[in-house]
């Protein structure tokens, strides 16, 4: 597969980008290198990384550092106001500057503080002068600290590239709680740190130029930004109490504003393309929320990475709509199934897919909010990266997801089953997302009356308070959410990723197979679905557990649509996840009643139970279980007799036969085989509009003898020999 060998090639290139080479040794304060360093009163070694004996303490963590065991403790004790750690000059011992001119050098280090009324900073000195100071973590009110992860990262290329007699000087001034630090290093390259599993996502965001920290459980977001959900009586003079109190602006806000994503702590920022930080992100969770502040916020989390397949693109504007660009799409259908897709967009002008993304009855009317959804002329979807009303697929993932599911609606759904899907873009270019994005279109969803979700991806580290609550919000309107399991080899037993692992009713959590690219039930293989006749075995990218994963479905070599009007294979549970999802509207189509009042529940029960267990693979999901299609939705195949079917009319001259049509139809597949049942050749997705209409199709050069010439419709199938001679 040639975007998965892409892919491996770009995350080796990626491990290269992410490289960078410590300058010195790295002071781990576990060894010997901070003995060249000069302790003032009140900087010490803390033996276990905590500032046990400091003032409210309390139960919190050591600082989360990645030689871990000991840590430089500053804390006040007297009189003292004023305290250091400072480091040797940085020249050789034959007096020349320790780094050449022209050498990159950044600065490293994690830190643990809590505030009251003092400061900390970074002095940079010239002999003994102080030639420029760093202050950190300005705006922390008192009270409040930094998380116990948090790392920070300075560029002095200029202050010590090519100098002598310069030192670094770490600072902790005032009356404050505690200062802790360990890993302080120097390198020749922005250091980052890795995250879990593999270090993969780290790499990718290092080399795409995304800023980024990890938390304590590896997994990587954007520094000094906060995903804030408030109650809902919470007033606009509670909120900015609260806001002011820590020092945070609004970025954004979503979802009817129940949702704000907030800058919090003064840090430098840096956009895609820069990759420097003087700060941390701002622990709120754990201090400084009294009672009465917590009942007035549901939710705070880190505003987490996230991503799909990881496949980096190039950029092109995705602009707001304009009347041209949803001329020729269908007008909405109040009674139609609608399925949210949660991914890089779609491309709504594609053949297979125009007919299913539907322009509500308000067109593109350019005054405001004309269906109370708190998103203005929104025709279509919405475009969380942008913000703006296009939810145009510039990556393919989204397209591809988007084509599975129509495929597979094709071929089970009743026929006056109408379906369309609303496509949510919270995924950019690269494929990458936040926890923002995705959490404002699950809330989004809840608001649009929408009936199943497709989230396509997931995101390790901490499970989210607010996406989880975007997910519950989801169940009380009657939602089903399809996840993806994520495609690490990861035992989510051990390591859990996120949507997958929640434990909510209204989730189904999807592994992959590795099959030909076949999909449950009767026929043949077709673009966005297909064939799956027999137990087929887990895919080897394929995260599992028999907890967090309810079914596994077909996700190798997978073809499906993508943007510009072609088709592609992919590889990825983000595949298999599309296939349940598709299943799942089928059933929601076929079952008895209205469709807005069908509950999840049965919808969900339905495809589960229908699922066959796999006795060889019970780990990788509950019991095993495989995608099957639920007896409600089996279509019931017509033989055709020859006279209602072809006439077929070999070319003696070449390898060539001419297929008529005695009706309109179309099939899904077109075969030959030998007698024994060996294929020798398949076509797929030929038309005859009228009867009487022709194909030609080509055969491969096939030794005198007898053959079976076989074609497969949705709800047909028509066998004939044939003689090579």
């Amino acid at each position: 597969m040639k975007y998965l060998l892409t892919t491996l090639l770009f995350f080796a290139l990626s491990l290269t980008l992410a490289a960078q080479t410590p300058l010195r040794p790295v002071v781990t304060f576990s060894g010997t290198e901070q003995n060249s360093w000069a302790f003032s009163i009140d900087a010490q070694i803390s033996i276990d990384g905590t500032a046990s004996g400091s003032p409210n303490w309390a139960a919190r963590p050591a600082i989360a550092s990645a030689s871990g065991g000991e840590a430089l403790l500053f804390q006040r004790s007297g009189n003292v106001t004023k305290t250091s750690f400072t480091s040797p000059f940085l020249n050789t011992a034959g007096g020349q500057p320790f780094f050449p001119a022209g050498q990159p050098v950044f600065l490293y280090f994690h830190q643990y503080y809590r505030n009251l009324e003092g400061s900390v900073s970074i002095e940079i000195l010239d002999d003994s002068n102080v030639m420029r100071s760093i202050p950190l973590n300005e705006l922390l009110a008192a009270g409040v600290e930094t998380e116990h992860f948090d790392t920070v990262q300075i560029d002095l290329t200029a202050e010590l590239a090519g100098q002598i007699n310069r030192r670094v000087r770490f600072t902790y001034d005032g009356t404050n709680y505690f200062w802790l630090l360990d890993d302080i290093g120097f390198y020749d390259a922005p250091h980052f740190p890795e995250t879990s599993p593999a270090d993969t996502m780290g790499n990718y965001l290092a080399a795409q130029g995304y800023p980024y920290e990890v938390d304590s459980a590896g997994w990587a977001y954007v520094p000094n930004e906060l995903v804030v959900q408030f109650s809902a009586d919470a007033t606009e003079q509670e909120k900015e109490d609260i806001r002011e109190e820590f020092g945070a602006f609004v970025k954004d806000s979503c979802a009817c504003n129940q949702i704000e994503l907030w800058v919090i702590d003064g840090s430098r920022f840096v956009s895609q393309g820069g990759r420097v930080d003087i700060g941390g992100s701002t622990n709120i969770q754990s201090n400084g929320l009294g009672v009465k502040k917590k009942t007035k916020i549901d939710g705070v989390d880190l505003n987490y990475y996230n991503g799909t397949i990881l496949e980096p693109v190039i950029p092109v504007p995705n602009d707001s709509l304009s009347n041209d660009s949803i001329q020729g799409l269908p007008l909405r259908n109040s009674n139609a199934l609608r399925i949210a897709i949660l991914d890089t967009g779609i491309d709504y002008y594609h053949p297979e897919l125009r007919d299913y993304v539907a322009v509500g009855s308000n067109g593109l009317a350019p005054f405001g909010d004309m269906d109370g959804n708190c998103l203005n002329n929104d025709p279509i979807g919405w475009n969380f990266i942008d913000d703006n009303n296009n939810p145009f697929d510039d990556n393919s993932h989204g397209t591809h997801v988007a084509g599975i599911i129509a495929g597979t609606l094709d071929r089970y759904a009743s026929d006056d089953c109408n379906f369309e899907f609303v496509p949510y873009k919270t995924h950019d270019y690269n494929g990458v997302s936040t926890l923002y994005s995705v959490a404002c279109a699950t809330f989004q969803a809840s608001i649009d009356e929408i009936d199943i979700i497709n989230d396509s991806w997931g995101f390790f580290g901490d499970s989210s308070i607010v996406l989880h609550n975007a997910i519950d919000t989801a169940k009380e309107h009657n939602i089903l959410i399809v996840s993806a399991a994520g495609n690490d080899s990861i035992n989510l037993g051990v390591q859990a990723q996120y949507p997958a692992c929640y434990s909510a009713p209204n989730l189904i959590t999807v592994g992959a197979l590795r099959t030909d690219g076949g999909f449950p039930g009767n026929g043949g293989p077709l673009r966005g679905g297909a064939r799956l006749d027999q137990y087929s075995e887990p895919a080897l990218f394929t995260n599992f557990d028999d907890r967090c994963v309810d079914i596994m479905a077909p996700g190798t070599d997978i073809e499906s649509t993508i943007p510009g009007g072609g088709y592609a294979e992919k590889d990825g549970t983000s595949m298999a996840t599309p296939m349940v999802t598709g299943v799942a509207a089928a059933v929601l189509c076929q079952l008895d009643g209205n469709i807005r009042e069908i509950s999840y529940a049965s919808v969900r029960d339905t495809v589960l139970n229908a699922a066959e267990p796999n006795r060889f693979y019970p780990d990788y999901a509950r019991d095993g279980r495989q995608l099957r299609v639920p007896e409600l939705l089996s279509v019931a195949v017509t033989n055709l007799a020859p006279e209602e079917g072809f006439r077929v009319f070999p070319n003696p001259s070449d390898e060539s036969l001419v297929v008529e049509s005695l009706a309109s139809r179309r099939a899904e597949t077109v075969a030959v085989f030998t007698l024994d049942g060996r294929e020798v050749f398949r076509g797929e997705n030929l038309d005859w509009i009228s009867a009487g209409d022709q194909q030609t199709l080509t055969l491969p050069k096939l030794p005198a003898g007898i053959y079976l010439l076989h074609i497969l419709g949705k709800d047909y199938q028509w066998t004939q020999k044939i003689v090579r001679y």
